[in-house]
């Protein structure tokens, strides 16, 4: 199971910038690169993005909870982006993997990151499952764009993030988009982003969960101590919408 932790402490010598994709980005910008990395000027910020119907596709809609909340997300998911990442997203929405699974993970400007089991057990048994890297450049981390976490080659599994903004510099990393949202967008942007990056664990230090815990405690811990955190209700394949 892939695990996206702040880093900012671990790598807190490091105050240099790095350079991806022959672009140079701010320490800030690093730090949360490496988040996405270890285990242990914006797109058109509209509410929808518009769809092509002619492709290697298919869609889900995504039930949200934000705060008492619902909201519909209609993702188009690419096959021709990235096989391997949709042929496995198509197979946990179908397993019903990420029905009440929180957004643990939500920060402004940047993503908001998803596919932490509800129930431990079955968080157990996937790890290990990874599947193969898909190529990059095939499309851009853009706004309104979803994909999965990594810990280093070939080891997507199960959770993915959702893109607020342009995050290209990510591209030539290994995060390869899978999909995007094509209706609902306003509800990705309205998810509960009070805990931001995750901390000591109980919340006592003004931040956000400890991934290590929910993987180990599931929901109820999410429950207990970050009882605010927006979750997906239930998702599931459709025919196309449009």
């Amino acid at each position: 199971i892939v695990l996206l932790t702040m880093v900012k402490k671990e790598h807190k010598e490091e105050d240099q910038s790095i350079t991806s994709a022959s672009k140079t980005i701010s320490f800030e910008q690093a730090n949360l690169y490496r988040a996405l990395r270890v285990p242990s000027a914006d797109s058109n910020p509209g509410t929808s993005i518009a769809p092509k119907t002619d492709c290697n596709c298919y869609f889900i809609n995504m039930t949200v909870n934000s705060t008492g909340t619902l909201g519909s997300v209609i993702l188009k998911v690419h096959n021709d982006w990235a096989p391997l990442g949709a042929k496995r997203f198509r197979e946990l929405v179908e397993q019903s993997y990420y029905d009440n699974a929180k957004f643990f993970r939500v920060i402004k400007q940047f993503m908001a990151q998803v596919g932490i089991h509800a129930n431990p057990q079955v968080t157990k048994q996937f790890q290990g499952q990874n599947i193969l890297d898909d190529p990059i450049g095939v499309h851009s981390n853009s706004r309104g764009t979803f994909s999965f976490a990594t810990s280093g080659p070939n080891t997507r599994s199960c959770q993915v993030f959702f893109n607020f903004v342009n995050n290209a510099y990510l591209d030539r990393e290994g995060f390869t988009p899978v999909g995007e949202v094509v209706q609902g967008m306003e509800v990705v942007d309205g998810l509960y982003s009070g805990y931001g990056e995750g901390g000591r664990g109980d919340g006592s230090d003004g931040r956000g969960p400890a991934q290590g815990r929910i993987n180990n405690l599931g929901n109820a811990y999410l429950d207990q101590y970050f009882p605010k955190l927006s979750y997906i209700v239930h998702a599931t394949v459709i025919p196309d919408p449009f």
